[in-house]
């Protein structure tokens, strides 16, 4: 995957980098854990002042006027409720020009291994659903005698796995199955735990 700057204009192409342990995620998120629900609420209500929530959008909006960012979307939430909600400039400038919404959907790309995925097999280690010593076959069956499988979700989580950096980024625009699948198809280019590398797998 090739990093594309952000001085060319249109909308960011879909990119799918899937993480092996946030698929582990599906069942957690199946499972029917309860949500906590946001309310909006009045930034008073939350002991927060709506003046110097205003300046985060100001700051925004300059940002967008003076073309060092194309549009933004922020959301400040405490004790449960959302006190500010913006979005500012657009989401697509090119074939035409498409403001961004409340609800626009960013792709985070590698960011979503420590944004997301970390945080939420961290998540299910508290809750003594996993272990960080747990082998990924353990939990993926489709892994159980692959050279995968014998890889820690630590060794996953810290890219000392052994698997490759990537797969050919057509395998991944079938789902998950077909991600797995091509996962499969890779060998380990070392065994798990003796060798740092960058991996998206």
């Amino acid at each position: 995957m090739r990093w594309q700057p952000c001085s060319r204009p249109g909308p960011i192409p879909s990119l799918v980098p899937l993480t092996v342990v946030g698929l582990l995620l599906l069942p957690a998120a199946a499972s029917g854990a309860p949500l906590r629900t946001l309310t909006l609420a009045e930034p008073a209500n939350a002991g927060m002042s709506a003046a110097r929530l205003q300046t985060i959008e100001d700051l925004l909006r300059d940002a967008v006027r003076e073309r060092r960012l194309p549009g933004a979307v922020v959301l400040v939430a405490r004790q449960g409720k959302v006190v500010f909600w913006r979005a500012v400039g657009d989401r697509a400038l090119i074939p035409e020009r498409r403001p961004m919404n409340l609800t626009t959907i960013f792709d985070v790309a590698s960011l979503t291994k420590v944004v997301v995925t970390a945080p939420l097999v961290l998540q299910l280690v508290e809750e003594g659903r996993v272990r960080l010593e747990d082998p990924l076959g353990r939990h993926l069956p489709e892994f159980q005698g692959h050279p995968a499988g014998r890889a820690t979700l630590r060794q996953l989580l810290l890219h000392t796995s052994g698997l490759p950096p990537g797969i050919p980024r057509e395998d991944t625009s079938t789902g998950p199955a077909a991600v797995l699948q091509a996962i499969r198809r890779e060998r380990a280019l070392h065994p798990p735990g003796t060798r740092y590398l960058y991996s998206d797998l």
